[in-house]
């Protein structure tokens, strides 16, 4: 009698599911920029007078579910480029496909010149914005323009971080006024273990600033994060090595 109930129960619970998933639909796709083609990463896509919403990922791709069909709004937009508003017609259980090419917003004057920074930094903005927790984002531009010497220096120039000099040259990070030996310290995601035998503090003397392609500051923890990282998180980007084919 028990095993008749839980089969019964599990078929309910599969067909309630599968009725779900065709009552409703959902819209994906990839935005890039209009003037070069690039994919842009940490775009909001949004569905108009709702709380459906998504970040694009770093591949600029975004899937947004659980849209009740009919006549619906999607909304992209992207720190430094016009926003688009696109009508859609979705019907129940419909998955859309619907890639967008945002303009960059440039004012028309007599002159306009174009870099890397700008998109570099929009990049590091958007990410800031979107992220689930309390971060800062430098973007590789923005360190090139810097005249620091390692890692130290650099990160000194975020909010609510400080430098601790040694013969006047940056070696460790205090995090909102919290020990170095609390803090964590990554490269490319992975753990940088203790270059101090008295304490869990790195070193980032070490590290050059030439050799960074972006920083990322995590001051308030999540689930994938390390829980000893009490003053906040901190990961490095190292620019990947040049490859030459022969």
């Amino acid at each position: 009698m028990r095993q008749k109930f839980y089969l019964f129960f599990f078929i309910f619970l599969i067909s309630t599911t599968l009725l779900s998933a065709q009552r409703y639909s959902s819209v994906y796709g990839v935005l890039t920029d209009k003037s070069n083609g690039e994919t842009l990463p940490f775009a909001s896509v949004a569905v108009e007078n709702t709380f459906k919403g998504e970040s694009t990922d770093i591949e600029g791709k975004y899937r947004i579910e659980g849209i009740e069909p009919g006549s619906v709004i999607v909304i992209f937009s992207y720190l430094g480029y016009k926003e688009v508003k696109m009508p859609v017609e979705l019907e129940a259980g419909e998955a859309r496909e619907i890639n967008v090419a945002l303009d960059p917003n440039v004012n028309q004057m007599e002159e306009v010149v174009i870099t890397g920074q700008a998109l570099g930094q929009a990049a590091a903005i958007n990410q800031q914005i979107n992220a689930n927790t309390i971060m800062s984002v430098v973007s590789m531009e923005k360190i090139r323009e810097l005249p620091d010497q390692n890692a130290a220096e650099t990160l000194g120039r975020l909010p609510g971080v400080s430098v601790l000099r040694s013969n006047g040259e940056g070696q460790n990070v205090v995090v909102r006024g919290i020990s170095p030996r609390l803090n964590s310290i990554t490269v490319n995601g992975e753990r940088i273990p203790s270059t101090d035998e008295q304490d869990r503090s790195v070193d980032l003397s070490m590290i050059s600033a030439d050799a960074l392609a972006g920083i990322e500051l995590f001051k308030a923890l999540t689930p994938d994060l390390d829980g000893d990282a009490v003053g906040g998180t901190v990961n490095f980007k190292v620019k990947k090595h040049l490859t030459i084919s022969l």
